[in-house]
């Protein structure tokens, strides 16, 4: 006989498994409890274990505590408990535990297994202890499957090329090897790291990727990793990966873990991160700001051209966005440093949200509404100052040591500090500007001026690189080729 069902109901609760994971918590708490009572069920047991905190806690020389197979018991049941992490356990302390136990105990290759898991590395100790752990499980039959992947030299990398292998997860691949209590451990953290680092180097170049978001918490690209931190590694993979043209999302992962290079060397993140990054990826992602710095100050300039009622300025704007963009395009621009107003500063926050997302700027704190750009041209050849409304475009051949557009110290200026006050300043050291150029919307003659300017300075700049192609041709029919 045939009996159809077309639907069973198997209601379950919320959290069906609450209640049997509390009792299992119950009873592993009961268990912790019943082994210290029965390694600590003596005077001399008590005497022993005591003697060896003592030990540790004055980070005296753990062989000398060691002196009979009862204080061996001791440092079993220490290297499983919360003292674990002060306890340095080297070759020497291994050599003296077979003096005094040849053959160890069950308790104590758990322990030992367990505090190489869960403090790996933590005193370059870890291949003596795994060693000594493959040859103690062998001579008592307990070895594992994997022990010789696991506690050999690149235990972690044997992990992450395991779980790759298979397409999986890091934390599926230890549920399978039944490692999933010690994932908290420095073991497992190694693991991660370098798991990233794999991913990182085959993720596609300078397209967003989930692994990007990743990198950025803290806890992540501040782990240990090959005696510095996963975030060094992973700066490096990104920077040389992305090279001149980077995509915003591997910029802004740049920027939230190490921030912007273009600091004084006396910056706690300058000191943390690119000192140790060498000096061509630190040229390369400040190129990479330099060309951000336009890009914002092109947004605020662009964001007050649309609210302005100044027919002549918002006509203005794409010949001056085009003038500047092709001096980077060209690779004329070497440094820049922004300038804030304000509202500018409230728009670019509104439009990246995250802060952290942003490059170094400095604000101008008398005037709300207005914001500047300095670039550096061909390593110091030439130096421009432009600003949004009705600023003048600022063009020197040289600048003093002493100019303000140097200072990374300053957080706030004066916008009359980059502008007249500062060719002021300059003339008195013979640094005065070599133009001082309005911007006109007729005839392209503020166009025509700066490249002149620039030409005689010695920037190979050609009209055609600053100029639109559709207004290139009027250029050239007023100017000829320039």
């Amino acid at each position: 006989m045939r009996i159809t069902i077309s639907k069973l109901p198997l209601p379950l609760p919320d959290d069906p498994f609450r209640g049997q994971l509390e009792v299992f918590r119950r009873l592993e708490k009961e268990l912790e409890g019943l082994t210290h009572r029965a390694v600590m069920g003596n005077d001399r047991c008590k005497h022993a274990y005591e003697v060896l905190l003592a030990t540790i806690a004055r980070r005296g020389d753990l062989c000398t505590a060691l002196k009979d197979s009862m204080s061996v018991r001791a440092l079993a049941q220490a290297l499983s408990s919360e003292h674990a992490e002060h306890i340095h356990l080297n070759r020497l302390v291994l050599e003296r535990i077979d003096q005094l136990r040849p053959v160890p105990g069950r308790l104590l290759l758990d322990s030992v297994y367990q505090f190489y898991l869960m403090f790996y590395n933590q005193g370059k100790n870890h291949q003596a202890i795994g060693q000594w752990l493959l040859d103690k499980r062998a001579q008592r039959n307990m070895q594992g499957p994997h022990d010789h992947e696991l506690l050999g030299v690149d235990g972690p990398l044997w992990l992450v090329k395991q779980a790759r292998a298979k397409g999986r997860a890091l934390q599926n691949e230890l549920v399978d090897l039944g490692l999933n209590r010690y994932r908290a451990g420095r073991f497992m953290k190694v693991a991660q790291g370098l798991y990233y680092v794999e991913q990182l180097k085959e993720i596609p170049v300078n397209q967003p990727h989930r692994l990007l978001d990743e990198i950025q918490k803290q806890e992540v690209y501040d782990t240990p990793y090959d005696q510095r931190l996963l975030g060094h590694k992973a700066l490096e993979i990104l920077i040389d990966r992305a090279d001149k043209k980077p995509h915003e999302s591997w910029r802004k992962t740049v920027l939230a873990i190490a921030g912007d290079p273009r600091v004084t060397q006396r910056d706690p993140k300058y000191n943390k991160w690119w000192r140790l990054l060498g000096d061509h990826r630190c040229r390369l992602v400040c190129e990479w700001m330099s060309e951000f710095d336009l890009d914002l100050f092109l947004e605020a300039l662009g964001n007050f051209s649309r609210q302005t009622r100044d027919v002549d300025l918002k006509r203005m704007f794409p010949s001056r966005k085009t003038f500047m963009k092709g001096l980077v395009e060209k690779g004329l621009v070497t440094s820049t440093r922004l300038y804030l107003s304000q509202d500018a500063e409230r728009f670019l926050k509104r439009q990246y949200r995250r802060s952290h997302y942003l490059p170094g700027y400095t604000i101008v704190r008398d005037n709300k509404d207005k914001c500047l750009i300095y670039m550096e041209l061909q390593g110091g050849q030439a130096h421009i100052v432009e600003g949004s409304h009705e600023c003048y475009l600022w063009i020197y051949r040289r600048l003093h040591e002493s100019a303000v557009v140097f200072s990374r110290i300053h957080k706030e200026v004066d916008y009359k500090d980059l502008t007249s006050g500062l060719n002021d300043s300059m003339k008195k050291v013979n640094c005065e500007a070599a133009a001082n150029i309005t911007h006109s919307p007729k005839n392209f003659a503020w166009q025509k001026r700066a490249i002149e300017t620039l030409k005689r300075i010695g920037i190979d700049v050609m009209a055609q690189d600053v100029i639109s192609p559709d207004d290139y041709p009027a250029f050239k029919r007023r100017y000829g080729v320039m």
